[in-house]
């Protein structure tokens, strides 16, 4: 999997020395004080793995390079950032004023800044996961109008579409997740049946009357056939245990019919693990026995009593952690985080890296905090100031 191998910026949050730091491809943490950088360098960091430098017009640096390494091609590339006028204001940003530009010998605008990776051929863009601290919005930036964009906790009514945004935007996010789950799963069934047919007609030789030892047990194999049967919306047709047993331990079609559906079901298990896992944590987490609710009809939140929420109606805290978990379980590529203890409890700060982990194993962390909590069980050199 990718991941930011090391970078070199010169002019950050107007310093004077260049920071430099390697990376570790699994988990990097960097603190500091408020202005010394840290959310620009996300949102460098951010440009490069994107290959789109608009969103840096006002992030106050002068150079950098920045080095992605991909495994699997053995290769790195080092990308080049160079920054062609100053640092706009926001309020300069958000209004087009021909003034403001950096102008080449042909009359066109220069971007703000310019950006070229060695080797030239490359992957086009590098799955990634990118959570500002205006996460909880989502597309607010995309979807509110100028005026609300500002005043999200303060216009009356503007929580309550922030709220609608923040549902609209997980359920998507959800659905998305679990119809791809859906789809793999399918396909692994399919591929299991085709298998299963071409595996019985070249049995058609052999000779039943000396069947081979079950490589599954006859308890196990009722309850691969269950949950097979579970999933095909086709439980009540299976026969009970007793009567399924005496007709396993005779029959070796059947032992071999069950060992590939053994496989099928293991399969599906690994594909469903994450989704799996994810409903686990964020219920481990969760206060007053709330549970998630997590299927093809989106996300919801049981209380005791068999009572529901909406999760619109969660906590800050629970949004949040809704929000950061599911980009582990989705994530493909390095995961950029900043300040990841907003609205959360002290023990879930405590707690979130390994939570993390605990859903992807494999993508890069990048996270800027100001948490100790965060930064407790963190090894020395996965920790960077700045």
């Amino acid at each position: 999997m990718a991941h930011i191998a090391e970078f070199e910026i010169h002019g950050l949050a107007g310093r004077s020395a260049p920071i430099r730091k390697e990376l570790h491809p699994k988990t990097n943490l960097f603190f500091g004080g408020n202005g010394s950088g840290k959310t620009s360098l996300l949102r460098i960091l951010r440009a490069v793995l994107a290959e789109d430098t608009s969103s840096l017009a006002t992030v106050p640096f002068t150079r950098a390079e920045v080095v992605v390494a991909h495994p699997f091609q053995k290769r790195s590339f080092t990308y080049s950032l160079l920054r062609n006028s100053a640092p706009r204001s926001p309020a300069e940003e958000r209004r087009y004023d021909p003034k403001l530009f950096v102008y080449d010998e042909t009359g066109r605008p220069v971007p703000d800044v310019s950006l070229s990776v060695q080797p030239e051929k490359r992957p086009m863009g590098w799955a990634h996961e990118y959570l500002p601290t205006t996460r909880m919005f989502f597309g607010a930036d995309r979807t509110l109008p100028e005026m609300m964009r500002h005043s999200l906790h303060t216009e009356p009514g503007i929580e309550d579409l922030a709220n609608r945004l923040f549902k609209d935007a997980v359920e998507r996010e959800w659905l998305t997740l679990y119809s791809r789950s859906q789809a793999q799963v399918r396909k692994v069934q399919e591929d299991g049946l085709a298998d299963l047919l071409v595996a019985l007609l070249n049995r058609s030789g052999a000779d039943e009357n000396t069947p081979p030892e079950p490589e599954v047990s006859a308890e196990a194999a009722y309850d691969r056939a269950v949950t097979f049967l579970r999933r095909m919306r086709r439980v009540r047709t299976a026969p009970k245990i007793g009567t399924f047993t005496a007709h396993y331990e005779r029959d070796p079609v059947l032992q071999h019919v069950m060992r590939h559906i053994d496989e099928v079901e293991t399969k599906i298990k690994d594909i469903q693990k994450p989704i799996d896992e994810f409903r686990t944590q964020i219920d481990r987490l969760f206060s007053g026995g709330k549970k998630l609710l997590a299927g093809p009809d989106g996300l919801s939140v049981q209380l005791a009593g068999d009572r529901k929420i909406d999760i619109s109606s969660l906590s800050s805290g629970e949004k949040q952690i809704i929000r950061l978990l599911m980009a582990a379980i989705r994530g493909d590529g390095p995961i950029l985080i900043d300040e990841p203890e907003l609205s959360m409890h002290i023990n879930w700060q405590r707690e979130f890296i390994r939570t993390m982990r605990a859903l992807n194993q494999d993508s890069q962390i990048i996270a800027a905090t100001h948490s100790p909590e965060i930064l407790a069980d963190i090894p020395d050199e996965n920790i960077f100031r700045i």
